[in-house]
């Protein structure tokens, strides 16, 4: 039930832009750029498995608004590269927290400064 009503309010992943398209995009993006940047800014070594996007796009809020400029603008934000980064799972579900609250929901929790492993 909780899942069903976070997908309407978030949307699925692929209103939100995660199509295949995204996964080849993103494999490419992990191929070029292996580890977490988190991690080596720590010096430390961890493999990367997800595509951030480093300044949240909002896909899915700008397709329920209607507003076309909103949505060009998200789409453009969405696929910039230099708006990417590579993080490690862990590392992504730390910064979505402190970003988003609780997994995309509102509520916001405390989470840990960075992620350390």
């Amino acid at each position: 039930m909780a899942q069903a009503k976070d997908r309407s309010e978030r949307g699925t992943a692929s209103e939100r832009g995660y199509t295949s398209a995204w996964a080849k995009a993103r494999l490419a993006y992990l191929h070029e750029h292996p580890l977490c940047v988190a991690h080596m800014e720590q010096g430390q070594i961890v493999q990367a498995t997800v595509v951030d996007h480093i300044k949240p796009h909002r896909l899915w809020q700008a397709k329920q608004s209607g507003d076309g400029k909103a949505l060009a603008a998200a789409q453009k934000l969405f696929w910039d590269r230099s708006n990417w980064q590579a993080l490690c799972k862990r590392c992504h579900d730390i910064k979505t927290v402190k970003e988003d609250g609780a997994f995309g929901r509102m509520i916001k929790i405390d989470a840990a400064d960075a992620c350390s492993d």
